[in-house]
């Protein structure tokens, strides 16, 4: 059930992810052909891309997790022992997730907040956009949590991709 879940809000995530990607593709190109072909340029394009872009950051830095795509030095780490590896997987995690906890409730905080300042160009909410925060902390908290859980399960604590 657990893993059913963890693959399912996964999907969900890469989807949306996807289609963050392909509006900034299209966003993009349309301004340029429309600079290009009309001189004319929609001032709403260069705001709503970087918000994509953001989204996209957030959205996939959870998922990374699961693919051992984050950065990692892992010198020192290859060189323990199983054990020594398990507790420092556990501490690892434990820190990572008391830092995305607080980036998600600051992150829900600024959400609200901003909710009464409106985006420059698109006049939409600021805090609609300051919402992949918490919404990616909350994913990258999942993924760490699945990802040790099967790291204790198996006894594999190599940090390489799957």
């Amino acid at each position: 059930m657990w893993r059913k879940t963890i693959d399912t809000i996964n999907l969900i995530t890469k989807v949306v992810a996807m289609l963050c990607v392909v509006a900034m593709v299209l966003v993009v190109f349309m301004q340029i052909v429309s600079r290009n072909l009309f001189s004319y340029s929609f001032p709403w394009v260069e705001e709503l891309s970087k918000y994509l872009m953001i989204a996209v950051i957030f959205l996939g830095a959870g998922i990374g997790v699961q693919y051992g795509s984050h950065i990692n030095i892992d010198v020192l780490f290859n060189r323990l022992s199983n054990k020594v590896k398990k507790y420092m997987q556990i501490m690892i995690s434990i820190l990572s997730i008391i830092f995305l906890m607080i980036l998600l409730i600051y992150g829900i905080d600024v959400s609200n907040r901003t909710m009464v300042q409106s985006s420059t160009s698109l006049g939409i909410p600021m805090g609609v956009f300051y919402y992949v925060i918490p919404i990616g902390a909350a994913l990258f908290i999942i993924n760490i949590i699945d990802y040790t859980i099967s790291s204790l399960k198996t006894g594999d604590y190599s940090r390489e991709e799957p």
